[in-house]
């Protein structure tokens, strides 16, 4: 899996309302990169408290997403 940038291109509509992602903003002020999960609902990023992250905020500009990796396959024992 690649990141892809914002300018790329956004994640596609999900029909069952919201998708998870891996998302990487820039903080110009604070000069540093945050990733952190968030999921995709119509045309937004919402943070786990329902917020709504947006594209072209000052404060963290997000730049870059990538699907979620599989999840570990697991082995039940009985």
């Amino acid at each position: 899996m690649a990141w892809i940038r914002i300018e790329d291109g956004l994640p596609d509509r999900c029909p069952e309302g919201f998708k998870s992602y891996l998302v990487a903003s820039w903080s110009p002020g604070r000069q540093i990169q945050h990733v952190g999960v968030y999921d995709w609902r119509e045309n937004h990023f919402e943070d786990r408290l329902g917020e709504k992250v947006s594209l072209d905020d000052g404060y963290w500009v997000v730049t870059h997403w990538m699907p979620l990796p599989e999840p570990p396959k697991l082995e039940l024992s009985a």
